[in-house]
């Protein structure tokens, strides 16, 4: 339901109304402080959280942590979180358009070259959610639901997000 409100103001609430934007923050906020109170140990539904950020920390250390801010760096890494996840058949394919096309209303980077990708791609190996040679990613299913997989990192390679 919030991406949903925040879909129906973004030109709104990115273009001047700090109220509307603290409204949305202030949701943002109850709604993962739910899941962290409920899972403190992140044994289960709190490593959705992650979304994002398993490609987004890869592009900030490619970028020595000076190309992209933390939020610019997981929004590009949940876009290519979920060309994985539709590629992997897990996440329906028009949640990209409709997240790529959200973020940019809310002035956040909706491209990475294919060539800065594929150089941060190295940085998945040492990312701290990995294991055993695999990795914890979550990835949407649906709007407003996702599941973590483990996936063999042997067997992710960078994706190509669509333009």
């Amino acid at each position: 339901a919030l991406f949903e409100k925040l879909e129906a103001t973004a030109d709104a609430a990115y273009s001047g109304s700090a109220q509307m934007l603290a409204e949305y923050i202030r949701r943002a906020i109850e709604l993962k402080s739910a899941v962290v109170r409920d899972d403190e140990r992140e044994l289960g539904d709190r490593a959705i959280l992650n979304f994002g950020h398993t490609v987004g920390h890869a592009l900030e250390a490619r970028g020595n942590f000076t190309r992209y801010r933390h939020g610019e760096a997981v929004a590009l890494g949940m876009l290519a979180e979920l060309v994985i996840g539709a590629e992997l058949g897990v996440t329906r394919p028009e949640l990209f358009t409709r997240t790529r096309d959200l973020l940019g209303r809310l002035g956040l980077p909706t491209s990475v070259t294919t060539s800065e990708l594929d150089a941060a791609w190295g940085f998945i190996a040492s990312d701290k959610k990995r294991s055993h040679g695999t990795i914890r990613l979550p990835l949407p299913t649906t709007l407003g639901s996702a599941m973590v997989h483990k996936i063999p990192i042997s067997s992710l390679k960078a994706p190509r997000l669509p333009s």
